[in-house]
């Protein structure tokens, strides 16, 4: 292979070619500077549009442009011959429209540290160590609160609306308190929208998150913890839950409505494997659940039976876990700064595909994208949200300066907004797109 990276006066020969038909130009091949960088690219390529385009494009057009399924970030030269591509060949460049930079939206001011959100078409729950659940609209307007935990919220979870009589919808919270909480929300109530139902009780330590199944018609959840159990439980409101006094002492504390009050619930199954911790799980396709936590090992589970089907090892502390849906694909996040990506193929061993390196600290959240099947987005202790494309994972795509103090929590569940809190009271929304 020739080396070109850098040298005056060298020229490769080029294609462009796109799937987005209403950008297509005539296939031409063209002889560019090894030094052509992707400002150079968009130039030529909007030059091209403007006079050849049936539709007389006239906006200038921010594209991405990729070779080998990789995208440029520096130049050509750079690229090519880190893909080990000779100067004897045409090169086909893909070009994609580039997705804007996240724009802040909205700082919602909370009472202490915000360490638990979770978005849903139209409203945003949020959890803070304050002990308070509040639920917000897309616009950043309070619609309510609620207090029923007796210590820091470390999770929020929406479950998939169910057909009710009522209109309702049911979140749950989960708190350093050992319990789950279930709420009903009527949004079409203007006083004590919220009512506590459910208080889910079995685990010995705090309560670490939830995962809720994406199946609407098999309505459950899981939890982990500090004491290194995975938990199941029933989604559904009612049942063969009990009253008792605790629960009714509890609910005169809260600001929740009173005219019935909350029952006790006993998880459905709990899971034992891991060694330490556990901090995080994710849901796949396929009625699997993923597990991670101090004990450096991912654990794969069948929930049909409950059955530990895989354990993966790894070197570091697992903080997050997402899997991408559709894909055999996981995202970890970990203490040593670090994002991996998983391939957990069944016809192949499970190995480490990418390192997304670039955060200072803990990353503490990190969430595969709704819009695209490449596109990440993490949150760190240093203070910032990164968003990141797969096929260029040395360098994120973009830097948010989210918070002035460690980034808690992230989650990117509506397609158009990013939500994260953080150490410095705020829960602040981000518009994509």
């Amino acid at each position: 292979m020739a080396t070109h990276n850098g040298e005056e006066g060298v020229y490769i020969q080029t294609s462009f070619f796109t799937k987005e038909k209403r950008y297509a130009i005539e296939d031409t091949p063209f002889s560019l500077p090894v030094s052509s960088t992707r400002k150079d690219l968009n130039q030529l390529l909007n030059q091209l549009l403007s006079e050849n385009s049936d539709d007389k494009i006239t906006r200038s057009i921010d594209f991405d442009f990729l070779i080998n399924g990789t995208l440029l970030r520096k130049t050509l030269g750079d690229l090519t011959s880190s893909l080990s591509l000779t100067l004897e060949n045409v090169v086909q460049i893909e070009y994609i429209e580039r997705n804007p930079p996240p724009s802040l939206e909205n700082e919602l001011p909370h009472n202490d540290w915000v360490s638990a959100v979770h978005c849903n078409d139209n409203y945003i729950l949020s959890g803070s160590y304050d002990h308070n659940v509040r639920i917000w609209s897309h616009s950043g307007k309070l619609i309510t609160k609620c207090l029923g935990h007796d210590s820091k919220i470390t999770d929020v979870a929406w479950l998939p609306r169910q057909p009710s009589p009522e209109g309702h919808m049911t979140f749950l919270s989960s708190s350093h308190d050992q319990h789950i909480h279930m709420w009903t929300f009527d949004p079409n109530e203007d006083e004590e929208s919220v009512r506590l139902k459910v208080i889910c009780k079995g685990h010995s330590r705090s309560v670490e998150a939830i995962a809720v199944s994406p199946y609407k018609e098999n309505c459950k959840f899981v939890s982990c913890s500090w004491d290194k159990m995975l938990k199941i439980w029933s989604g559904e409101i009612g049942g063969a839950d009990v009253n008792d006094d605790d629960e009714d002492k509890q609910a005169k504390r809260s600001n929740i409505n009173l005219s019935s009050k909350p029952s006790s619930r006993a998880p459905v199954a709990t899971l034992a494997g891991h060694t330490h911790p556990i901090m995080c799980m994710t849901w796949a396709d396929d009625g699997v659940l993923y597990s991670c936590g101090y004990d450096h090992c991912i654990r794969e589970w069948d929930m049909t039976t409950g059955v530990n089907t895989g354990i993966q090892n790894g070197s570091k502390v697992f903080l997050d876990i997402d899997k991408r849906p559709g894909s055999p694909l996981l995202v970890t996040s970990h203490t040593d700064k670090h994002i991996r990506i998983w391939d957990n193929r069944t016809d192949s061993p499970s190995v480490i595909s990418c390192t997304l390196s670039s955060h200072h600290g803990w990353v503490k959240r990190v969430r595969w994208s709704p819009l695209s099947e490449y596109q990440i987005v993490s949150g760190c202790y240093d203070n910032t949200a990164r968003m990141w494309d797969t096929r260029s994972p040395k360098v994120p795509l973009y830097t948010m300066a989210a918070h002035n103090g460690k980034l808690l929590c992230l989650d990117w569940s509506y397609r158009q907004l990013i939500a994260t809190g953080g150490a410095d009271n705020t829960l602040r929304t981000f518009r994509v797109g």
